[in-house]
Formats: C-alpha cells, structure tokens, sequence
C-alpha cells in the first residue's frame, strides 16, 4: 500500500509540474516588495488562468485573524481563500458535493514550496473554519521574506501549511488524477 502512496504521490507531483508549465525553483520577484503589480495566479478546474492583481485583491473582503506563529501573538488581515476562489468562479455549498468533494487547492511559493488545502476543509457551509490570504501582519505589509501573500490557517498545530511568498493557486479535481495499481482501476477495468 505504501508503494501505491508513494507512486501516486509522486505522479501527482510530476503532473501538476507538467500542466501548469512551471519550472521549480527560487523567483527572483521573490523579495520584491509589495505593489499594485503583485498578482496571485489562479488556475480553475476548467484551467483558466486568472490573474488577481494587488488591487482587485484589496477589493475583496477583509478579515484578521490573531494566532500564535512561532511563539508569538501576531494578527494577519487579508482575504480569505475562499473568496479568492470564489472571485474566480470556483463554486462553494451546495455545488461542492459528489464528484467535486475531492477538489483541492494547489498553492506554490516562488521557492517551489507546495501544499494543499481542501475545498471541503474550507467550505463554509461545512466549517467555520477560515483560511486566510494574508498581505499585512500586525498592521503592516509582509516582509520580504513572507509576502507579498502568505496563507495563514488558524488551527494547525504546525505552521507546515503557512506557505509564504504565495504566487499561484490551481484548483483539481482528484477524481482526474489517474490511480496507478490501485483498487478502483481493478474494479474498473472489470477484475474484481
């Protein structure tokens, strides 16, 4: 089973890598300060590209969290995931349910650091739980070496998912990832 994981883990990998047509490795804009230039990409189910300037991000809606980070009370504002999403079309509520409850965000750092958050982990109408988009801590905008975006998760023992320098979200569908060797293929292909 763990060999499965692994392989299917690392198609995973190797296919996001291929279809968003990105090269891994460390952005020179990396420690660019914020500006109305900074933009988020934001890849859709469908795999329409959108960019969300700095602008049209301080167009929606503003929260703040207050968490520990690192032994520190810090309050970051900013947008929360779910409305970046939704800003682009990508639906919540009712319509996340059966073949889209195993959507999940893809979020990369410049650096070519990656992690995935659920949609179902943060629909509203299944959590109270809030992701946030961050572009200020404690009142001012990111470091350099966090920002100009950084996702903040509120509730994660660790901070391993608090990806910084945040530069491009795609959303997928898991359900069209191919499972190699797994037990759906078998009953698929009519083995079982």
């Amino acid at each position: 089973m763990t060999g499965v994981l692994s392989t299917w883990i690392l198609n995973f990998a190797l296919m996001l890598q291929v279809s968003a047509g990105t090269e891994v490795g460390h952005d020179p804009s990396a420690n660019a300060a914020p500006s109305s230039s900074a933009a988020l990409t934001l890849i859709d189910e469908a795999g329409a590209s959108h960019a969300i300037t700095a602008d049209d991000f301080s167009r929606l809606p503003r929260q703040t969290v207050k968490v520990m980070s690192h032994g520190n009370e810090a309050e970051f504002a900013g947008a929360s995931l779910v409305n970046i999403l939704t800003s682009c079309g990508v639906e919540f509520g009712e319509k996340l349910k059966g073949r889209r409850a195993s959507t999940v965000a893809v979020l990369d750092a410049t650096d070519g650091y990656r992690i995935v958050v659920s949609l179902l982990e943060i629909d509203p109408a299944t959590t109270e739980k809030v992701v946030l988009v961050a572009d200020q801590r404690d009142g001012s905008p990111l470091s350099d070496k966090e920002g100009p975006y950084r996702l903040v998760i509120p509730g994660d023992k660790r901070e391993i998912r608090w990806i910084r320098n945040l530069h491009s979200i795609r959303v997928v569908n898991l359900k069209d990832v191919p499972l190699e060797n797994s037990r759906s293929n078998e009953v698929n292909n009519g083995q079982k």
